[in-house]
């Protein structure tokens, strides 16, 4: 989404999100192929979760056809839609058998109604000019309820048993971020309902960068890097390399919502960015191709320790 921000319309950034959307396809081809081998009991959610990513891929799709003609409103729809009505319901569905505390946030229904409900207001704040007055005030509560249900359970789950470990830190820390993202959001919509519209659509901003750069950048870091060394037989993750990585995307979040704040360019963000991910790569190619010291037999698709029933 930073690229995209840079990137401007034009036929280059249409040609290289449309490729990406053919490779996306391809992926998701296989991801349905792995879901029908899974457990009976798992196909419901997993799912759920190929249907998101099949909506973020029309998303991308939209955000090429509206740089390659040059509308700005269709890429900025495609992107709303692309973190809130795909990426966030998919990480939030795949958290509650993930994370420790998303299990204990409420019922899986009410928190995807949430999150479904802003994505489609924030659509359609997109598509048209204004929004009649009620709907901005259904989207400030609804944007509250979401962030205060991750905040009050990651805050219970803290209390009861502490941060034990580094790896539970980094998903702490990507926690709260998801937490100041429906505060902030929530506070945008109220400016859009009191008509103050310029002051909404940065907090609405701020909010979009807490949620991707904080909540699904900080998520992503952690479960991946884990998964990828859990899988190659290091039982510790979290080195000290990776919690060089988490710092630098702290550190890009808080840049870019110093620019969003005060202004200035935000090529020494997307710098910090490219960084990021390129050291990322980098952490993760030592995993590339290593088998476990002992090995394993696969097996079926089986809910982890800490999924909710």
């Amino acid at each position: 989404w930073l690229g995209l921000s840079l990137a401007g319309p034009g036929r280059l950034g249409a040609l290289a999100l449309g490729t990406a959307v053919l490779g996306g396809c391809d992926l998701l081809r296989r991801l349905w192929r792995l879901v029908r081998a899974a457990e009976p009991s798992l196909q419901p959610p997993l799912d759920a979760v190929v249907r998101m990513l099949a909506l973020g891929l029309l998303a991308l799709a939209v955000a090429a056809a509206g740089l390659g003609s040059g509308q700005p409103r269709w890429v900025r729809m495609a992107l709303l839609g692309l973190l809130w009505g795909s990426l966030l319901p998919a990480f939030a569905a795949a958290a509650r058998r993930l994370v420790p505390w998303a299990v204990e946030d409420g019922p899986a229904r009410w928190l995807q109604g949430l999150i479904a409900g802003q994505a489609g207001l924030l659509v359609l704040a997109a598509a048209l000019p204004a929004l009649p007055v009620p709907l901005p005030l259904m989207g400030a509560l609804t944007a509250l309820a979401w962030g205060g249900w991750q905040g009050i359970a990651l805050w219970r789950w803290q209390r009861r048993h502490g941060l034990p470990n580094r790896f539970v830190r980094l998903l702490a820390a990507a926690g709260w971020a998801g937490a100041g993202a429906g505060a902030a959001l929530s506070v945008g919509w109220a400016c859009q309902a009191a008509g103050m519209a310029a002051a909404g659509r940065a907090w609405q901003l701020a909010a979009t960068h807490l949620l991707a750069l904080g909540y699904l950048g900080g998520t992503a870091l952690a479960m991946v890097s884990r998964v990828s060394a859990t899988q190659a037989g290091q039982a510790q993750a979290v080195d000290g390399p990776l919690l060089a990585l988490a710092g630098l995307l702290a550190l890009t979040l808080v840049a870019r919502l110093a620019v969003l704040v005060v202004g200035g360019p935000l090529v020494p963000v997307a710098a910090l960015w490219t960084l990021t991910t390129a050291g990322w790569s980098a952490w993760l190619l030592r995993w590339l191709g290593r088998l476990p010291a002992s090995p394993v037999v696969p097996s079926a698709v089986r809910v982890p320790p800490c999924a909710n029933p």
